[in-house]
């Protein structure tokens, strides 16, 4: 395996097809792609795995890009990352979501609050915790205000809870 490969291999699946239509070899392959840029960081592969990710959890390896990811900053992944939330693919969105939170970055709150209005619980969720870890009062405001429209109880114990802990928010969401 080597660069020019991976980076071929990741241009091909943009995104990867679902979980139960992907070969055993092409998720095989991309499990060696995400191995290889673990051990070989390059910031051509952020775009490529930001935007790579198919319906389900690739049988558990979408998680673990997030270990490559982690060799960036915020300053180097957030901006590809803004483009994902923003996404046609539902999966692209869900797994920039869940990335989201590890990458805090003010310019990620506009595409998070887009996301609070779509009808997915699992994808609010992971918005609500990714913005959460961004400490921009724009941020607090939007979960205020996802809050007051909020109608799962999960989710608006969440931001609850949230609000409850943010310093500069004692009193909740009231």
């Amino acid at each position: 395996m080597n660069k020019a490969d991976a980076i071929r291999f990741l241009k091909k699946y943009q995104p990867m097809p679902p979980d139960h239509q992907i070969p055993k070899a092409v998720i095989g392959k991309y499990d060696e792609v995400r191995i290889y840029f673990l051990k070989n960081p390059s910031n051509e592969c952020i775009p490529l795995f930001l935007n790579s990710f198919g319906e389900g959890d690739g049988y558990g390896i979408y998680p673990l890009v997030e270990d490559v990811l982690s060799h960036f900053n915020s300053l180097e992944v957030s901006p590809h990352l803004k483009v994902g939330l923003s996404s046609p693919y539902r999966s692209v969105r869900y797994w920039c979501t869940q990335v989201a939170a590890s990458f805090p970055a003010s310019d990620l709150i506009e595409p998070l609050a887009k996301i609070l209005s779509e009808q997915d619980f699992d994808m609010k969720y992971a918005a609500i915790t990714a913005l959460e870890q961004i400490t921009d009062d724009r941020g607090t405001h939007i979960l205020k205000e996802a809050y007051k429209r909020e109608p799962e109880p999960e989710l608006r114990a969440l931001i609850e809870e949230i609000m409850s802990n943010k310093k500069s928010c004692p009193d909740s969401v009231g």
